[in-house]
């Protein structure tokens, strides 16, 4: 009703008011804030007025979205070119390499929340604009001492290690930057294009493995020009909380998201997509040519692109839901992998699947990032990292169990492509990516409540 929508803005703070009353008021507003800016030492800062006109315009939401992707692109591009480049300039092992990328992995586990907590300390902006620098000087210190000739070892393993937390800081701090420096109707484009930058980047991978000396370079020009990018936004941000100390502002992080119904039914959902989806590809191969292999490349880009053109239409959390009911079914036919139609079963139980739980991840993130309070979306998004690393390793670990059975069945029946014991295996994996619908269809109502404000502490 016009009525409460109106409340809802008064609420929030907004400058828009309907009515001739509200207009002349936002005017006499907007005068004092004027008056402020041009008396000696007065600025907008120290103005309650300025403050409030200060809002999230074209020019942020294209800066936003060109720094977003870019930081992607580069931070994409940076971890698997080191690694590359380590084995073959750097006189160690693969087993020494794999244990810096392991090194790599557990700080990611180990450091998650404390970086959400730190995320939360101090102002995003300049955050992104650190990491970024950071992550450039590496990269660029790593290019110049390769193409010198003067790589060394610790050298290499420290880019190795650190370019991956990096990545990680740089994801909270601009998941969580983005509801002030965009308006929340355009979070959905935002986060569509950095997911569609990150999947086409693994187009480029042919090309760095071809001439891997000169992406560190490549990477660390585009992460520069990220730092200016988000340099160039600066959109007032709401002041850090209070410290409290690591570990309770940690708790307090973690009980906020499973408090929440709204964010414990994401955290559910996430977690089992995140878990069962990797099995299904991994236990299932088809005979003959498989479409699905570049049609996988097209699936998380085309359920960005959906969830773009939709976002206007239809709420931004019921896209969620309504795209994993639609979709999932789809990856029961992998069960008909093996017959005559298999590999075009197969094709579309992979691709449509796949589109439909990006569709999901974008639509909740971008809901997550309306929904949380600006002061803890740094330790939302960190819990949730780790409830999906977490359930990675879970998969990784069946899906090595599955290859070593399958090795085993293999020596004693080499016709074998898909092993006796992995269909019940898909099938669970299916039915649980059906039912992973179902927590957040359980909290829809309250979800998708009109013009929902970032709800408070439970």
């Amino acid at each position: 009703m016009p009525g409460s929508r109106n409340q809802h803005l008064e609420r929030a703070g907004s400058p828009v008011r309907l009515g001739v009353r509200g207009w002349d008021d936002q005017v006499r507003r907007l005068g004092n804030a004027i008056e402020a800016i041009a008396r000696p030492g007065g600025n907008a800062g120290s103005c309650e007025d300025a403050e409030m006109i200060i809002q999230p315009s074209r020019r942020t939401f294209l800066l936003s979205l060109s720094g977003g992707a870019g930081q992607e692109l580069g931070m994409f591009i940076a971890p698997g070119t080191l690694v590359f480049v380590l084995l073959m300039n750097a006189p160690l092992s693969y087993a020494e390499t794999g244990l810096a990328s392991a090194a790599a992995t557990l700080l990611g586990f180990l450091l998650v929340l404390p970086i959400g907590v730190l995320v939360d300390r101090v102002r995003r902006g300049p955050a992104l604009v650190v990491t970024a620098l950071a992550g450039a000087t590496t990269l660029a210190s790593f290019a110049v001492t390769t193409w010198l000739g003067w790589t060394a070892a610790p050298h290499l393993l420290l880019a190795v290690v650190l370019v991956p937390i990096l990545w990680q800081a740089a994801d909270l701090a601009r998941d969580a930057y983005l509801p002030a420096a965009v308006e929340h109707g355009r979070l959905v484009p935002v986060n569509a294009t950095v997911v569609i930058v990150a999947e086409l980047a693994y187009w480029l991978l042919p090309g760095v493995m071809e001439q891997p000396m000169w992406w560190p370079a490549l990477a660390a020009g585009v992460l520069a020009a990220c730092a200016l990018l988000f340099r160039a936004i600066g959109v007032p941000e709401e002041p850090a909380p209070p410290r409290a100390g690591w570990w309770a502002e940690t708790v307090e992080g973690v009980r906020f998201t499973f408090a929440h119904p709204v964010l414990r039914a994401i955290a559910v959902s996430v977690v089992v997509v995140a878990m069962l989806q990797p099995l299904l590809g991994e236990l299932v191969e088809p005979r003959g040519n498989v479409p699905s292999s570049w049609l996988g490349y097209l699936a998380v880009p085309a359920g960005a692109v959906a969830v773009w053109v939709l976002r206007r239409r239809v709420h931004v959390f019921r896209l969620a839901w309504v795209s994993l009911l639609l979709t999932q079914p789809f990856a029961f036919l992998l069960v008909l992998a093996e017959t005559g139609w298999g590999v075009w079963w197969h094709a579309l139980g992979t691709f449509l699947p796949l589109a439909g739980t990006t569709a999901a991840a974008v639509t909740l993130l971008s809901h997550r990032q309306v929904i949380t309070p600006s002061r803890l979306l740094g330790r939302t998004g960190a819990t949730l990292l780790l409830l999906v690393g977490l359930a990675g390793v879970v998969s990784s670990f069946v899906e090595v169990l599955s290859i070593y059975l399958f090795t085993l069945e293999s020596m004693l029946s080499p016709d074998v492509r898909i092993p006796v014991y992995a269909w019940p295996v898909v099938l669970l994996s299916a039915a649980g990516l059906v039912a992973a619908a179902l927590p957040l269809y359980r909290v829809r109502r309250l979800a998708e409540a009109p013009m929902a404000e970032p709800s408070p502490l439970p």
